[in-house]
């Protein structure tokens, strides 16, 4: 999981480079009117009155330029090139995050099970739940037992509903899905190897 997190960390950061380089250059794109406007001034006083005029524009494209400098770009990209690796890294960046998404929920379920199996509880006599084992079956409450049965699946053993391992010749339903007790050592394995 961590691997994908870094990975996606990474995609991020040049996606963030990649639309602040879009930003700029659109913004550089959109001064050239104005740029090429003043090249056409004949006298240094016409210049002069042009740059007063336009000054936003030429305070736009200088900006960009420095910007352009300080990434070390002395040829400007295609927008349509920086529009289809950007569209590429969105891409990217969407598959790596359902991917940590799903690592995510599936660490979260091997939780789950590392819970149920070492914060059991157990049904005292009376009926009480109690904090230790002494000696018992550990017991589920309803949103653990739900969790379980989610997981059972997972099971080597488990096959269409039955226990491999319980069958004698005849089939043999999962104690585990049926149970609010911790009884497949499947689980309690699982527990041992996250």
């Amino acid at each position: 999981m961590n691997s994908v997190h870094g990975k996606l960390k990474a995609v991020e950061s040049t996606l963030r480079e990649k639309k602040d380089l879009q930003k700029q250059l659109l913004a550089y794109i959109k001064t050239k009117p104005a740029r090429d406007g003043l090249k056409a001034q004949k006298t240094e006083k016409a210049r002069r009155n042009y740059r007063e005029q336009h000054e936003s524009d030429f305070i736009i494209a200088e900006a960009a330029t420095r910007f352009f400098k300080a990434q070390g770009i002395q040829k400007l990209p295609a927008s349509k090139t920086l529009q289809a690796e950007i569209e590429q890294l969105m891409r990217e960046k969407n598959s790596l995050y359902n991917e940590y998404r799903e690592k995510r929920e599936r660490t979260k379920e091997l939780q789950t099970v590392k819970a149920i199996s070492t914060k059991s509880y157990t049904v005292s006599r009376n009926g009480e739940r109690g904090g230790k084992m002494n000696g018992k079956r550990p017991y589920m409450d309803y949103p653990q037992h739900r969790a379980a049965r989610r997981l059972v699946h997972e099971c080597c053993n488990y096959d269409n509903g039955n226990c491999i391992v319980l069958d004698n010749g005849e089939p043999c339903v999962c104690v585990q899905s049926i149970s609010y007790s911790l009884l497949c050592r499947w689980f309690i394995c699982r527990r041992a190897s996250p």
